[in-house]
């Protein structure tokens, strides 16, 4: 089974999400940047500061926003093996979110696929590959997070006097099954898992891993 359509989040906080089954016509678009911008054939650098190669942005056929799917899914009940693990997403909604500027986490380890720059994903196939290896460094943090543990809904929407019911992090595992084990939390620093800074940490840590063994190999 296909769980790429549940990864698509909401275009208000700029997220993104995975389509369906790849396309095999894709469209190969370049980021635009500031005038400093250099482009060669094998990669495209966007950064006036900090210059290194970025993988190209192969667009999707159609973009899919079904946000709501990963809603809809139904909960895990009872806790599963980590060994059945088929997603992991962890979203920080930002009214301003960049390419390589924002703080989310997406995996899809059943298709063994990993977004280097998770940046409107429901546009854009991903950037890069899961090994073995990487699967289980994934699975290892997260249970040296103790995340399964964690409660479903830390604290109260961030502006109770709207009736926007935004978080400022949400944590996603879906299971092979098509379940959903969901965390989320809406007041920041006051009702958290004590974990919840170093999980983020760590995944941002193996994202950047990531991003280094992609632009050493792709480097002139």
């Amino acid at each position: 089974m296909n769980k790429k359509y549940i990864l698509t989040l909401l275009p208000l906080l700029l997220l993104g999400g995975c389509g369906q089954e790849k396309e095999e016509s894709k469209t190969t678009v370049a980021t635009s940047s500031s005038s400093t911008n250099v482009q060669t054939s094998e990669f495209t650098i966007t950064s006036s500061t900090d210059i290194y190669p970025l993988p190209d942005m192969v667009l999707r056929e159609e973009e899919y926003k079904v946000y709501e799917k990963i809603e809809t899914l139904p909960s895990v009940g009872e806790k599963q093996n980590l060994a059945n693990l088929s997603m992991v997403i962890m979203i920080q909604p930002a009214l301003i979110k960049t390419r390589e500027y924002n703080g989310d986490f997406v995996a899809d380890i059943q298709n063994k696929d990993f977004y280097l720059y998770p940046w409107q994903v429901e546009r854009f196939e991903p950037d890069s590959n899961l090994s073995t290896n990487d699967i289980e460094e994934i699975r290892t943090i997260l249970e040296d997070c103790n995340v399964q543990n964690w409660k479903e809904r830390y604290g109260e929407a961030t502006d109770p006097t709207t009736t926007a019911d935004i978080g400022v992090w949400y944590l996603y595992l879906v299971f092979n099954d098509n379940t959903i084990e969901s965390h989320s939390g809406y007041s920041p620093d006051t009702d958290e898992p004590a974990e919840l800074d170093t999980l983020h940490e760590k995944l941002m840590d193996f994202r950047d891993q990531k991003r280094q063994e992609w632009q050493k190999e792709n480097a002139n």
